[in-house]
Parts: C-alpha cells; sequence; structure tokens
C-alpha cells in the first residue's frame, strides 16, 4: 500500500507510474486526495470543537460556585458531544474508504523497468 503522504505530494507520480503498468486509476487517485482533504479537515474541526467544550467544562464548577443556571451551558457542551461524536464517525468512514482505495492502487515500478502490454515484452538484464 502507497503511503497517503507520497500521493499528497507527487498525484502526477503515482497517476504515471500507475499507467506504466496499463492501469488508468486516475480516479481512484483523485478520490483519495478528496477524501484525504476532508477527513483532515473534519479532524481539525473536531479538534476545534474538543477545545471548546473543554475551555466550556472549565468554566461549569466556577458557574455553580456561583449560584448561577448551567442548564444553558450543559445543552451546548451536550451538543458539542454530539457533534464530536458524528464527526467522528464520519472519519472512520472516511479512512476506511481511503484505505480501500489505497489498497487499489498498485506499487510504483522502478524507473529501469520497461514500459510494456504484458510480460512478453520484458527485457533480459544481466547483472
Amino acid at each position: 500500500m502507497l503511503d497517503i503522504r507520497l500521493i499528497r505530494e507527487n498525484p502526477d507520480l503515482v497517476k504515471d507510474a500507475v499507467k506504466r503498468r496499463n492501469g488508468n486509476l486516475d480516479a481512484a487517485v483523485d478520490e483519495i486526495l478528496e477524501i484525504d482533504a476532508k477527513r483532515r479537515e473534519i479532524s481539525t474541526q473536531n479538534d476545534q470543537l474538543r477545545n471548546q467544550q473543554k475551555t466550556i467544562s472549565k468554566q461549569i464548577p466556577q458557574l455553580k460556585k456561583e449560584g448561577k443556571d448551567i442548564s444553558e451551558i450543559m445543552e451546548s457542551t451536550k451538543k458539542l458531544s454530539d457533534t464530536i461524536a458524528e464527526n467522528t464517525k464520519m472519519v472512520s468512514q472516511l479512512e476506511a474508504r481511503q484505505r480501500e482505495l489505497l489498497l487499489s492502487i498498485p506499487n510504483i515500478p522502478h524507473a529501469s523497468v520497461p514500459t510494456g502490454v504484458d510480460d512478453t515484452q520484458n527485457t533480459d538484464m544481466r547483472h
């Protein structure tokens, strides 16, 4: 399985390598990149929501001590928790799809490997 960083940094290299192996998985490479961007975006959003939730949770004891109503804060904390859970589930689904696509991409052939339709076009090499 190819490393996602290689595909992220050199998508054209991966596409060309797959074409050299008589395949055309450009759509799969593009989908991998789209999923990766979306997954990273949702993960960043989740981190921000967790930080926000942590900040709010730290305020609750102080507000209780002051005798203020915390029902609205508790409700917003619950909404944040629900959103985080939904995002986490979505990230898991995206990761599963990304892994499936990554497994469909063959390894990149070495530069010395000749391009050919099948094994009859292989050349004998002596080392």
